[in-house]
């Protein structure tokens, strides 16, 4: 599974996103307009890097997944 899970952001306006490579929460960021999240290029240039064991979370985004706390769209392939 490669996908951006699509979220509400801090402020408004703002949206959040993970990033899951190969099942794996890899990363996350904040973006304000949808162009920034259509390539690969722009998703690094936004991505904060995860810096613990992503099983910790595990639950919780099963959880958040089933209430549709999310918007999933694939993850665009790096060029």
């Amino acid at each position: 599974r490669n996908e951006l899970w699509i979220s509400e952001g801090r402020t408004l306006g703002e949206k959040s996103f993970l990033i899951i490579e190969n099942g794996v929460l890899t990363g996350f960021g904040f973006y304000e307009l949808y162009h920034q999240i259509k390539s690969w290029d722009k998703i690094q240039k936004l991505k904060i890097e995860i810096l613990f064991e992503p099983k910790l979370l595990e639950n919780y985004l099963k959880l958040a997944l089933l209430k549709n706390y999310f918007e999933i769209i694939p993850l665009p392939k790096a060029n």
